[in-house]
């Protein structure tokens, strides 16, 4: 693994190698604590699935009242927020079936990668 410290402090975004020759990045944020890469991927992906659907939504409504195209590049800024607001609507959904299969007394499956973080993290290279 390759990690960096940059003039005494942790540098929060980590290069970590795997056994496939592809390089993960990690969010670090406090020593015992950090955002595997799997889900960076997972959220990143959501959040571009929310914004192709505010998009289309956007065509669609451009098409349907005749505006014109250039009203696609005029509001993005709306297609932006309902990005946000389409997102948190999805994280909320995910976190009620994580509560609800928490009460019911079902744990949801975890992701167990053998390259987890382990506490050899204060370990540094130079690399």
């Amino acid at each position: 693994m390759n990690r960096t410290r940059l003039k005494g402090e942790l540098c929060p975004l980590r290069l970590q190698h795997s056994h496939a020759s592809t390089f993960h990045y990690s969010i670090h944020l406090m020593p015992y604590f950090y955002i595997p890469s799997h889900r960076i991927r997972t959220e990143f992906t959501s959040l571009l699935v929310c914004f192709l659907i505010a998009n289309a939504l956007n065509v669609y409504a451009v098409i349907n009242y005749s505006a014109p195209a250039w009203e696609l590049i005029t509001s993005i800024l709306y297609v932006l927020e309902a990005t946000v607001v389409l997102y948190a609507l999805w994280v909320l959904i995910r976190l009620l079936v994580y509560g609800f299969l928490c009460l019911i007394g079902r744990k949801p499956k975890r992701h167990h990668h053998s390259n987890h973080y382990r506490s050899s993290h204060h370990s540094f290279s130079s690399h």
